[in-house]
């Protein structure tokens, strides 16, 4: 399975110069994400494009629409991170990369499935983050208008969605929003007004860790 992967990776990827000094990085998972891919963009060396979060929103609020991206590494290992990288537009029209988040997606493994743990107790470390993580698969990242959306499972019937607005006075997005979800197999089917809270500590989303807001709402006394 693991080679075949590979190589459907190697199948939906191009490598195009950017130049004499270095190869540009625009390997994807499927050959559409690279016909999405603006052609500006070069990806960090040694990851590939596992997902195209957001490519018609306009992020921070400036009148342009920016680029979201999900990276993984190539042949990522337990604990690896996920990246969202975010690409702004400048005057015209071109993309740069902006800015990088390691912390919005659970870290990676290679299989989140209860016969995975039991197969690798003695890495008990990692197979502890799997179990706190409370379903990792079914955790997403959105964007909207000048908002990043995080959501993630608190248990098997729903969970949390979180929204960070874009404040210009501090160049970042800061918590603004809890709403709690529910649904069946990481699908959000109703969100109850009452369960809508606006954070009294509204901290940057650089400080996010989703084990910790796990921690608080799930074990807090």
């Amino acid at each position: 399975m693991k080679k075949i992967i590979i190589l459907t990776l190697l199948a939906g990827s191009t490598m195009i110069s950017c130049g004499q000094e270095r190869q540009c990085n625009r390997m994807t998972y499927v050959t559409s994400f690279a016909n999405r891919l603006p052609s500006d963009i070069c990806l960090p060396e040694g990851y590939f494009l596992a997902d195209i979060l957001s490519d018609t929103v306009d992020i921070d609020g400036d009148g342009r629409i920016d680029f979201a991206a999900r990276l993984q590494k190539i042949d990522a290992q337990d604990g690896d991170t996920t990246l969202v990288v975010l690409y702004k537009q400048n005057e015209k029209g071109n993309y740069e990369e902006w800015t990088t988040f390691n912390n919005l997606f659970p870290i990676f493994l290679k299989d989140y499935s209860y016969d995975y743990y039991r197969d690798h107790k003695d890495r008990s470390f990692f197979m502890e983050l799997r179990h706190r993580y409370v379903y990792a698969n079914s955790s997403e990242v959105f964007f909207e208008q000048k908002t990043i959306v995080i959501k993630f499972n608190t248990g098997g019937g729903g969970g949390l969605l979180l929204h960070f607005t874009f404040d210009n006075a501090i160049d970042t997005w800061k918590l603004t929003k809890q709403m709690e979800w529910f649904g069946t197999w990481g699908k959000i089917e109703r969100i109850p007004d009452w369960g809508i809270v606006i954070p009294k500590n509204q901290y940057s989303i650089k400080d996010f860790n989703m084990l910790d807001y796990l921690d608080e709402v799930l074990y807090e006394d």
